[in-house]
């Protein structure tokens, strides 16, 4: 491949340029040029930037964050997709564990992964535990509802309870409890205390 003339021309003043900045020390409007020592302390510093504005103070801090970028230290963003969203939802609609986000997920920190689930609110794996609500027959249903992975409201679903569970309070109705405690396989025993 042949070069024109004023190609030729254009790498040539590239290479002066590179020269004159290597003599002086100082770029072609007179800025200080970055030495080998300076980079290194960026990639030694990285990402604390407060750290890095203290051992240079003669550099903008605009200018290390773009000379930190320039040199590849700076972590790129990852844009997600939205089949990635999607698999993203899935994992924690089956309440996957970090280890299978992870493999999910390779090119990316597990604070990532978790960040984008709050961002999309996606369920949560592990959801919030059930208020004691200090009634034996009450918290014992609710209980075995978390060991099964049952929300509340799948709890009302399931046992054609309307929306008791979800909205429970400190009374017992005796007949939906039943009907929670037979979907689970149990049996509702009542003791009298003796006196």
């Amino acid at each position: 491949m042949q070069l024109s003339r004023s190609q030729r021309a254009g790498l040539a003043a590239g290479d002066r340029a590179r020269a004159c900045i290597a003599a002086t020390g100082k770029t072609l409007f007179g800025e200080i040029a970055w030495t080998p020592r300076e980079r290194d302390i960026i990639r030694e510093h990285y990402p604390n930037y407060r750290r890095i504005y203290e051992l240079l103070p003669h550099r903008t801090p605009k200018a290390i964050r773009v000379r930190a970028h320039e040199m590849g230290v700076v972590r790129r963003r990852h844009i997600w997709t939205n089949l990635e969203v999607l698999k993203l939802r899935s994992l924690y609609a089956r309440k996957a564990s970090d280890k299978e986000l992870k493999a999910a997920f390779p090119n990316l920190r597990l604070r990532q992964i978790h960040g984008k689930a709050w961002h999309i609110r996606a369920p949560s794996r592990l959801g919030r535990p059930f208020k004691v609500l200090g009634v034996p027959a009450l918290d014992s249903v609710r209980a075995k509802a978390r060991e099964h992975g049952l929300t509340l409201l799948d709890l009302d679903l399931l046992a054609k309870t309307k929306h008791y569970f979800r909205r429970c309070c400190r009374r017992p109705n005796w007949k939906y409890i039943n009907r929670a405690v037979q979907l689970f396989e149990g049996t509702l025993v009542v003791e009298w205390d003796q006196r």
